[in-house]
């Protein structure tokens, strides 16, 4: 089963890859004004951290708490109005970009959820199986 989700994972990183190079290249054959070149760099930059560290995660490279303090700093989402400014040519590259981050929006809540979970499962164990007041589940 490790290996199956291993190689969904790999496949995930790397189409996310493929999306992101592909935002970057429609993003980089238009001139854009500096506010706007600067807030797609950075959304860029925040997405491709957050595929590198969905990769880390699912390889287990990276503990759940740093995973938890890591997302937490990313801003995944376009600027209200932006795609609206930009020029035709790059509104493609922006729109995918927006989709890309959604979904990785998504499965960051996911495996967070999932770290959540397993770390509290981790805690019951560690306490003999009881609640708080003492009665076991």
């Amino acid at each position: 089963m490790r290996d199956r989700d291993g190689a969904a994972s790999a496949a995930s990183f790397s189409g996310g890859m493929e999306t992101l190079a592909s935002a970057q290249e429609r993003l980089s054959s238009t001139p854009l004004d500096p506010s706007a070149a600067d807030a797609l760099r950075r959304l860029v930059l925040d997405a491709s951290s957050a595929l590198l560290m969905l990769d880390m995660l699912g390889d287990g490279d990276m503990a759940p708490e740093a995973f938890g303090r890591e997302t937490a700093r990313l801003h995944l989402a376009l600027p209200p109005g932006l795609v609206e400014r930009l020029p035709a040519a790059a509104r493609i590259g922006a729109l995918e970009l927006a989709t890309l981050c959604s979904t990785l929006t998504a499965r960051l809540q996911s495996a967070a959820a999932v770290t959540t979970a397993g770390a509290s499962r981790h805690a019951k164990n560690r306490d003999g199986g009881t609640t708080a007041r003492g009665f076991s589940w």
